[in-house]
């Protein structure tokens, strides 16, 4: 008789629609309405104008690589229209290429430093998210992401500060 009752308590709420189902697409920054993206090198760069480095990988897949991972995260990203400014103001910096320092380190490579994003809103009654720094370091002394790991860390960190609500989400942390 008592396994009747919990068969019936199940077939009962097997009827019934699960809320969080029906529920709206979070609201926010790139959410609701497409966001633009824009990289500033510096000084009048493009990643063109930074080589292929031998050890942290070429500069021109960053762009792509952290427009794939917004996209990948559910943020609408659009090339041109009216849109969120999202400006990513991209540091190089001289990095070591060796694997792991020692006597007479080869600091000739180059890689990112840091990335400042900065929104500008596109009409007066939206609210930019105030400005991220990602910085490019990991573990201990001079270890630097690559290209590709430090465009997948971007993405990560944009996609936390834009977040209408951080509850259950985890910072995102550089990995080398």
């Amino acid at each position: 008789m008592r396994a009747c009752r919990v068969v019936s308590v199940v077939a009962l709420l097997g009827a019934i629609p699960l809320q969080a189902q029906d529920a709206p697409p979070a609201a926010g920054p790139c959410r609701e309405s497409p966001c633009r993206m824009t990289l500033d090198w510096g000084s009048g760069n493009t990643a063109a104008n930074f080589p292929v480095d031998r050890r942290y990988g070429t500069p021109n897949d960053f762009e792509p690589m952290v427009l794939a991972g917004l996209r990948d995260a559910g943020l609408k990203m659009a090339t041109t229209g009216d849109a969120m400014q999202m400006t990513l103001r991209i540091g190089m910096k001289n990095a070591m290429c060796d694997a792991m320092p020692g006597t007479n380190t080869d600091m000739s490579c180059r890689t990112i430093d840091e990335v400042q994003v900065q929104w500008v809103a596109a009409t007066a009654d939206t609210k930019a998210p105030p400005s991220v720094r990602v910085t490019n370091r990991c573990g201990a002394g001079d270890q630097r992401m690559n290209i590709a790991q430090m465009a997948a860390f971007t993405a990560a960190s944009i996609v936390y500060q834009t977040a209408p609500d951080k509850k259950g989400l985890k910072r995102p942390s550089a990995r080398c």
